[in-house]
């Protein structure tokens, strides 16, 4: 089928591919508005574990009826020489509770649980102000946990490395439970008695492209037009008073340029648009960011703003009543 290069109008754009973009789309086409989804290439980071924080994957997996298991621990290949490695037992994103766990002396040796073991000895310098994760595992746990413990974790959830992941995105609270446990491993303890799930992922077969691709079946079934593009061009179409009245975009398509004009907007963090329209009520920010590098956190927000979309539409007087707003984030 050939795109036509003439402008279609739709009530909501959705630009992304990720499972947080998907999912924002899929709540505003259910309930009858229709929705446009552009595609772009998907990340080169393609998990098939999740965090459980908060059991927030779990519910997704389960409102979509796709088979999950949950795991207590992360393993990943291939570090020196071992055939896996991966989080202990009884930890967050690798950092673990127990100094001399199993776990940890097998990947760490003795040498290396000893110096997570210092985590206990050293003091507190600095409370509740380090926001960088890398830098409060090395300086509380050493290089070399940081290198074989934690890093591989986060890189099997999030494609990233500790020195890149500020604390508040993958472990929040954890300031706040090493002021008052005195050290890491303890404030580590603190935050899984709480809540045990934080300790634990998820693991869906097929991986996240499994999760992606239900959703683009659920998206067909509520007839939103998905369109696999390489890139996008929006822009913001005003009135004779310089006042934003819709949204357009433009895109190459496998089959050609495609061209759309729309009432609202759910955008990749960012995107020009998105950074240039804050108090515009009719865009908003959906998909996996470096604030939301995950599941757990991108997949609340992005609801949350597709919710806010949609009460805007909703809204408008001259529009018929579609039905309830479903989840509302």
């Amino acid at each position: 089928m050939t795109e036509s290069s003439s402008p279609t109008s739709y009530d909501v754009l959705v630009v992304g591919s990720d499972v947080a973009a998907l999912m924002a789309a899929l709540d505003c086409a259910r309930i009858g508005l229709r929705v446009v989804l552009l595609a772009t290439p998907p990340a080169e980071h393609r998990p098939a574990v999740f965090s459980h924080r908060a059991g927030i994957v779990a519910s997704l997996l389960t409102e979509l009826n796709i088979p999950f298991s949950i795991r207590e621990r992360v393993t990943v290949k291939g570090h020196e020489s071992r055939s896996t490695a991966g989080a202990a037992t009884g930890s967050i994103v690798g950092i673990p509770a127990n100094p001399f766990a199993l776990n940890v002396r097998e990947v760490l040796g003795w040498r290396g649980a000893w110096r997570v073991y210092l985590d206990r000895l050293i003091p507190l310098l600095t409370i509740g102000t380090e926001t960088n994760l890398g830098h409060i595992v090395r300086r509380r746990l050493g290089k070399r946990a940081e290198r074989l413990l934690v890093d591989p974790v986060l890189q099997a959830l999030y494609g990233l490395s500790a020195e890149e992941i500020p604390v508040a995105t993958v472990v929040p609270g954890l300031n706040q439970a090493m002021t008052r446990a005195g050290c890491l491993t303890t404030g580590i303890i603190d935050l899984i008695v709480a809540d045990p799930r934080v300790a634990q992922v998820v693991e869906v077969a097929g991986g996240v492209g499994h999760i992606e691709t239900v959703l683009r079946e659920r998206l067909a079934f509520f007839s939103a037009r998905i369109i696999d593009v390489a890139d996008v061009h929006l822009t913001l179409i005003e009135d004779g008073e310089n006042r934003p009245t819709a949204f357009g975009a433009s895109a190459f398509a496998p089959s050609g340029p495609i061209t759309v004009v729309t009432q609202a907007a759910l955008l990749p963090a960012g995107e020009a648009l998105a950074a240039q329209s804050p108090a515009n009520e009719r865009v908003a920010v959906v998909g996996i960011s470096e604030q939301f590098p995950g599941l757990e956190s991108a997949v609340p927000e992005s609801r949350s703003a597709s919710a806010s979309i949609r009460r805007v539409l909703l809204s408008d007087p001259t529009r018929l009543p579609l039905g309830p707003l479903g989840h509302e984030g």
